[in-house]
């Protein structure tokens, strides 16, 4: 069973160390590199070609939705999930028009989180449940 590979984008150390250790004790998973910015994103999406890359919307140089719209034309094969403390439907909405394939809040747990992973990596939406029970549906406008 191959691996999915994952690029964590966060500029938090600590934040990007936690989801990295969590990530590589489940099989299902591979982290490539951590990432603290998104010029250093950019540059290993394009030398690794990751599966899935978690991107954190505020992050610098460019911010989560710039990196993002930029990975999607210069690695398309890569999927985005964007992260972020945001529940507001625009920060959901600007990530998809980005290209993102998916959106997890950082209240969102392990268990959405490697969900989440796996759903997006199978060619599938995903929208955290903290998002869904506000009553937000961008399922059909993305898909």
């Amino acid at each position: 069973m191959n691996k999915i590979r994952i690029l964590v984008a966060e500029d938090h150390k600590l934040i990007r160390e936690t989801w990295a250790a969590i990530l590589n004790m489940d099989q299902r998973f591979e982290v490539i590199a951590g990432c603290a910015d998104t010029t250093e994103t950019i540059s290993i999406a394009l030398k690794e070609q990751p599966d899935i890359v978690l991107m954190d919307i505020n992050i610098l140089p460019l911010n989560g939705f710039q990196a993002t719209a930029s990975l999607s034309q210069i690695v398309p094969n890569a999927k985005v999930i964007g992260l972020s403390f945001h529940t507001e439907m625009l920060y959901v909405q600007r990530m998809f028009s980005a290209g993102a394939r998916g959106y997890l809040t950082k209240n969102s747990g392990c268990d959405e989180l490697t969900d989440a992973i796996v759903r997006v990596h199978d060619g599938h939406i995903y929208v955290c449940s903290e998002i869904r029970e506000k009553g937000y549906d961008v399922v059909g406008e993305y898909s």
